[in-house]
């Protein structure tokens, strides 16, 4: 099923910053526009995957020429085909990305005890990436039940957290645990 809906790239100090205002959640960023695209076609696979996995409608894509875009920013079209992309969807976790006063990220697994760091958002995605495909293989190395992923739309800040209330941004990450599993490993 082909699937095409409006983004908004934005340019930013580090390249340019993505977002679909129809899909909540669904942003990354890129070091260059070709880069930003192929990371939108991620985000908005993964998004789109998880509406369908818990029985929810998938939103009417906006008309472009209804989008207000400044003159830092662009929008495109994505497209997506779900039904290829599913076959590689395994596990798939909402993080919190935190917005340090530096300009760096912190990220945090609401359903894990573990997180991550990026000196941007595209290296924090990266990084979010990689710990928590390590987070879950070590779950499958070590027998334990994975839990159950939070919906997007069910993640809150913690109290403590209320420093970051304007700078943060949820979205879920696609974790790959196979490369890291003991059982793939040398010994």
């Amino acid at each position: 099923m082909k699937k095409v809906y409006p983004a908004i790239f934005e340019k930013d100090p580090v390249g340019y910053g993505v977002y679909f205002p129809d899909i909540e959640g669904a942003v990354t960023q890129g070091n260059d526009e070709i880069e930003a695209m192929a990371n939108a076609s991620d985000a908005l696979s993964i998004m789109l995957e998880d509406l369908l996995k818990r029985g929810e409608n998938l939103p009417e894509p906006s008309n472009i020429q209804d989008l207000k875009i400044d003159e830092n920013s662009f929008v495109a079209l994505v497209s997506v085909e779900l039904s290829d992309y599913s076959k590689k969807m395994k596990y798939v976790y909402p993080a919190i990305f935190l917005e340090e006063e530096n300009g760096t990220y912190s990220v945090i697994f609401p359903d894990f005890a573990g997180g991550s760091q990026g000196d941007n958002l595209n290296e924090a995605i990266l990084e979010a990436t990689e710990a928590l495909s390590l987070l879950i293989s070590s779950y499958i190395d070590d027998n334990d039940k994975l839990p159950e992923a939070t919906k997007l739309n069910d993640v809150r800040l913690d109290k403590d957290l209320s420093d970051y209330q304007d700078k943060y941004i949820v979205t879920l990450i696609q974790a790959d645990p196979e490369p890291y599993l003991n059982s793939n490993k040398d010994s």
